[in-house]
């Protein structure tokens, strides 16, 4: 199976790589993941840079079970992202991981794997938890500690993608190829008379931490409903709001990009065939995207959430100052904020735009949740997360803001 990219934590990774024991004297230049003695060879060169999913999941269970023997299982139905491997001793177990292209195809493996001996846990996403019945312990994956580097994409590719020249290009490659071979064995022999050449510099790499645009998701989702959002007759609008990778949205908008939605019921004693019939030829030169199912309607437009890349961690804050700065944010205005786990609710009778234009004044609080229903709008925040990756010491990262 060849590697396959996945969006974990508003990044993208790397899935379905085929682990096996490292060779002797690995060079540097081998294009390919290294983690530990293991090795995921790689030959795309697009995958330069980007982190092994399964290192950025095993470091989010506890320290204690990283050196057991885990089963991984990962669920996304927004980015339609479902993901199995096992790792033992720290490191990935040497066989090929899984990436399925159905979350019932993750489910029919995981139940396989868990009849064999052997295993000592379970990790499941959040998507998973509690549809999984096992007597092993079973651990909840949590986002990586922010100075946590994972296994990445490293050395140099040595495809050359054919397909993508013309008849004349790829008649011309191949001879300049074979017309070099004399002229390279010239080079050799003279080397071999003159010395060694210099061995190219490895490159050089750097830590920045990725992470989702928090502004710019909130500006757009705002953006996104002061256009005029059109409907047919025979629709009552139940809730709306915005959503992107790694936030909660209602049952039924499923979405792998970021959007702004509304949800709409069939009003009583209409029949839903003339009200869909209706409702799409109101949308049909608009820009929105229509769903749902018989006596559901699901309208979305798309909004922006870009990835950054900066080289410090998001400043860490308490649950009790976060708590303290959305009240003194809010004052007079929301009509609850509290303390829901390690995230924060605020409720507020308005609009989405009065909770997005408070909300992009915080620059270390991630947007997990964003609705409205009857005028009622509800958020929820936690902390900013970003994921550490390597990448070579020439990528540009995002002007530094103050993130405190």
């Amino acid at each position: 199976m060849s590697a396959k990219t996945l969006t974990y934590l508003s990044a993208t990774t790397l899935g379905g790589l085929g682990w096996e024991r490292s060779p002797a004297r690995l060079s540097e230049r081998t294009f390919g993941v290294r983690w530990d003695d293991a090795f995921a060879p790689l030959t795309n060169p697009e995958h330069a840079d980007l982190p092994a999913l399964l290192s950025l999941l095993h470091a989010g269970i506890p320290a204690a079970a990283q050196s057991d023997t885990i089963l991984f299982a990962y669920a996304d139905s927004a980015t339609e992202g479902y993901f199995g491997a096992l790792t033992s001793g720290g490191k990935p177990v040497l066989e090929a991981e899984h990436v399925f292209e159905t979350r019932e195809q993750l489910l029919a493996w995981l139940a396989r794997e868990l009849a064999q001996d052997g295993l000592q846990g379970l990790a499941l996403s959040a998507e998973l938890i509690g549809e999984i019945n096992s007597a092993l312990p079973v651990y909840d994956i949590d986002a990586p500690s922010s100075d946590f580097a994972p296994a990445c994409a490293t050395g140099r590719s040595t495809q050359i993608d054919f397909g993508s020249l013309s008849g004349k290009k790829r008649i011309g490659l191949v001879a300049l190829v074979f017309g070099l071979v004399p002229l390279i064995g010239l080079l050799y022999v003279s080397f071999n008379s003159e010395g060694t050449a210099e061995t190219p510099q490895a490159v050089q790499m750097k830590t920045v931490f990725s992470g989702r645009d928090e502004r710019a998701l909130l500006e757009s989702c705002a953006q996104a409903f002061s256009a005029s959002w059109p409907i047919g007759p025979g629709w009552t609008r139940d809730v709306s709001g915005c959503t992107a990778q790694g936030m909660r949205a209602p049952t039924g908008v499923l979405s792998s990009e970021p959007v702004a939605f509304q949800v709409y019921r069939l009003r009583a004693g209409w029949d839903v065939t003339v009200a869909r019939k209706a409702a799409r030829v109101v949308l049909k030169e608009s820009d929105v995207s229509v769903s749902g199912n018989e006596n559901t309607l699901i309208v979305t437009r798309p909004i922006s959430a870009p990835e950054q890349r900066r080289a410090r961690a998001p400043a860490p804050i308490t649950g009790a100052d976060l708590q303290a700065d959305l009240e003194a944010a809010f004052l007079g205005r929301a009509r609850s904020v509290r303390t829901l786990g390690d995230e924060q609710e605020i409720t507020l009778w308005g609009s989405i735009a009065d909770v997005t234009t408070t909300l992009a004044n915080f620059p270390r609080v991630q947007l997990n949740r964003l609705d409205s229903r009857d005028g009622l709008v509800t958020a929820i925040v936690g902390p900013k997360r970003a994921v550490a990756l390597k990448v070579p010491f020439s990528t540009p990262i995002t002007e530094e803001e103050s993130l405190n």
